[in-house]
């Protein structure tokens, strides 16, 4: 990826407009009529005289961010839509490694945007490197269906932290540890004999570093979560315990982990414990 010649403008509209959380919210917008001003030409926004309609204002369903990089690829992409295959793949993964949300130029985000790391590792120049494009190798392998479902992964796990909620977020990450089990099925016949079991079998099968107890407190809260709408025992958005809080995050750090094991990627961050919130190098 390479920073576009608009870049400093870019990131200095970013910094002007990011929350101290490290996000950038949608804009409010309202409805309003217009009529086009005399002689005005009616082909820019300046040629109306706009009337807001009463109690209409609202946070933007989707709103635009200004573009920064462009993907190079410096081989032939896959036939079909780029964007579809090669380019969204890579734009994923560099959302997963930065921790961050990307889109195209032209597509549109929904809700809060992470546009500080929400990934708590610290890549080498030379890994990031080495890691698109081993990446970028290993994914082109696989079939169209394995290959849709791992960018689909990347997708949303970049997007979980932008859910206010922990029950939310947890939720999301959930979603993205069952999709990436359903593919180290697919890739190397990954198979637990039921929920409480596939965690341990993906952290041993990948040499994640376990720990029992956190995993099957992931498991009652999802559990709890997905048949009885419990978040912790209560009602979801209320106060709950410091435990269902860190297991959000928990799972989070687990399925970072367990997307690079996927890719074939060697480096030490796989066994690193997944309950640290601390840095680690990459």
């Amino acid at each position: 990826m390479m920073p576009l010649e608009t870049f400093e403008q870019a990131a200095g509209w970013i910094n002007a407009y990011r929350h101290k959380d490290g996000f950038v919210y949608p804009h409010v917008e309202r409805t309003g009529h217009g009529s086009v001003r005399p002689g005005a030409s009616g082909s820019s926004l300046e040629d109306f005289d706009w009337e807001p309609e009463p109690h209409t204002e609202r946070p933007a369903l989707l709103h635009k961010l200004p573009a920064s990089h462009e993907i190079v690829l410096h081989q032939a992409p896959l036939e079909g839509d780029l964007r579809a295959n090669d380019g969204g793949f890579l734009m994923q993964l560099a959302s997963y490694l930065f921790g961050v949300r990307l889109q195209f130029c032209d597509w549109w985000f929904d809700g809060r945007v992470p546009v500080v790391s929400t990934h708590n590792i610290s890549p080498h120049p030379k890994s990031i490197r080495e890691f698109f494009s081993h990446s970028l190798e290993e994914w082109r392998g696989w079939s169209e269906g394995a290959r849709r479902l791992f960018t689909n992964v990347l997708y949303m796990n970049s997007r979980s932290p932008s859910y206010e909620w922990d029950w939310e977020r947890f939720t999301i990450n959930y979603m993205v540890f069952d999709a990436l089990y359903r593919l180290a099925n697919e890739l190397h016949t990954v198979k637990a004999p039921d929920h409480p079991s596939r965690m341990q079998k993906m952290c041993d099968f990948f040499g994640l570093w376990v720990d029992e107890d956190r995993m099957k407190e992931i498991y009652r809260l999802r559990n709890e979560l997905f048949h009885e709408a419990l978040w912790d025992g209560s009602q979801p958005g209320t106060t709950t315990g410091v435990r269902a809080f860190a297991a959000e995050g928990n799972l989070r750090r687990m399925n970072q982990r367990l997307v690079v094991a996927l890719l074939g990627y060697k480096t030490d961050y796989i066994r690193s414990s997944w309950l640290s919130i601390s840095t680690f190098g990459f």
